[in-house]
């Protein structure tokens, strides 16, 4: 069922913030599965389905935005040091900065085909949510099936990380 595996998504990050040592690639995993099941929520659920999957959403960001305030007051960084430490190649292996970028990249991609699902199944243009409208994609990586004609907007850093 879903909700178990919004729970389990849910434990894992908080076992982080928590500083408890997790799997990142189990992390990885996890929550490309959560994103691959809601979007099968948005593209063949019941309007009750898509209604409870929007709140596993909104649920889901609001936690990890709390979860990722601890994670920066734990660190004894700033969000600026911690984003400067994480962009940093240096203080990574080659194969942890691949892999890195690598999940990021996709990620970020079914982040942002569940925005288009929703967008496109849940909510007419003229009731979209503002916050909605506002994700960009990373610099140079159109969303799926958009072309590359808009400029971006400028992101909240050079990296295309979101800032809490």
């Amino acid at each position: 069922m879903i909700k178990d595996e919004f729970d389990r998504l849910m434990k894992l990050f908080h076992q982080g913030a928590e500083g408890k040592q997790i799997n990142l690639q189990e992390l990885f995993s996890e929550s490309m599965a959560f994103f691959e099941k809601l979007k099968e929520e948005f593209a063949n659920g019941t309007p009750e389905d898509r209604k409870d999957a929007l709140k596993m959403m909104s649920d889901m960001h609001k936690e990890v935005i709390a979860e990722s305030q601890k994670i920066i007051k734990n660190s004894g960084m700033s969000e600026e040091q911690l984003f400067a430490f994480a962009e940093n190649p240096s203080n990574f292996t080659p194969e942890q900065w691949q892999e890195f970028q690598k999940s990021k990249t996709q990620i970020h991609a079914a982040g942002m085909e569940l925005v288009d699902s929703v967008k496109k199944l849940i909510l007419p243009p003229d009731k979209m949510p503002h916050r909605l409208h506002s994700v960009q994609p990373i610099e140079g990586q159109p969303p799926e099936g958009e072309a590359k004609k808009k400029k971006p907007k400028k992101s909240s850093g050079k990296t295309g990380w979101l800032k809490t």
